[in-house]
């Protein structure tokens, strides 16, 4: 689960003093009144949750960002087993950082998840899992759960129940209009074929979806990290690196341990503001 980046990053951490989201604590950015906690009583309540393990309805599966080599997602699945079940076994983090077209790496992902989490007798879905999807982790985690998908033979469904997904491109990336190197970066462009389909598949798609973005995210844009209609659970973010530091930020990551322990979570969704 831990690799030794992640080992060596966590142990400068405690030898520093300093908490594994400490970077977090210097944000900028208007304070949300939806989702404003102190420092300090997400640290209680982080020491409460630690002290207090609960068994987990279902296995949940991280899925990493886009060409991100799995530190950042495997750090979060760490810290969210800690606050949850206190298993890291419940978690399974997947990276994918060779990959650049979505819809390849979705069915052999699907075709892996079924594999490990086995099928789902009654249908042609994975059993039931619940996602955490890292920026692009959770496009892919709306395009595997898709039910009017159509799928190459063999491919099953990721049957999802929960999926929580961290400043993903539900509208686009900003930085995909820029960059774009392969198919994966210019589907995630904003209006694309792409992103209208997988919009279009929603509509019958019965998965609960919690959005969570940050502001000062100029890889993506706050405000496209929920879909079209909805909006995130939002935090401040750093100056810089605030689409990568969002992992860090402790009130989401308990929030979403919250939310998979089935106790009321911290944040609610709210409008982005103009600052």
């Amino acid at each position: 689960m831990t690799g030794p980046f992640q080992k060596l990053r966590l142990a400068a951490c405690h030898i520093l003093g300093r908490p594994i989201a400490w970077p977090c604590r210097f944000t900028f950015g208007p304070e949300n009144p939806a989702f404003n906690h102190a420092s300090e009583a997400l640290k209680a309540k982080a020491l409460e949750l630690s002290a207090n393990p609960r068994p987990l309805a279902r296995p949940v599966l991280v899925f990493s960002g886009y060409r991100v080599p799995g530190i950042f997602g495997g750090q979060l699945a760490t810290n969210l087993a800690r606050l949850t079940s206190g298993r890291t076994e419940d978690f399974r983090m997947f990276a994918y950082p060779f990959d650049g077209d979505i819809e390849p790496l979705v069915n052999r992902l699907a075709r892996q998840v079924g594999r490990e989490f086995g099928l789902d007798a009654s249908d042609d879905s994975t059993n039931a899992v619940d996602v955490v999807g890292i920026s692009m982790g959770g496009i892919i985690g709306r395009l595997a759960a898709a039910r009017a998908r159509t799928r190459p033979p063999g491919v099953p469904r990721i049957n999802i129940r929960n999926l929580f997904t961290i400043a993903t491109p539900h509208r686009g990336a900003r930085l995909a209009l820029k960059i774009h190197i392969d198919r994966a970066a210019t589907d995630m462009q904003p209006n694309s074929p792409f992103l209208a389909k997988l919009d279009d598949y929603a509509k019958s798609d019965d998965y609960t979806l919690i959005p969570y973005a940050t502001l000062n995210d100029i890889t993506v844009g706050a405000t496209n990290c929920s879909p079209h209609g909805a909006h995130p659970i939002w935090v401040r973010g750093t100056r810089r690196f605030a689409h990568t530091t969002i992992t860090m930020h402790p009130a989401i990551a308990l929030d979403i341990a919250l939310r998979l322990r089935g106790e009321s979570p911290l944040g609610s969704p709210s409008q982005i503001p103009q600052h």
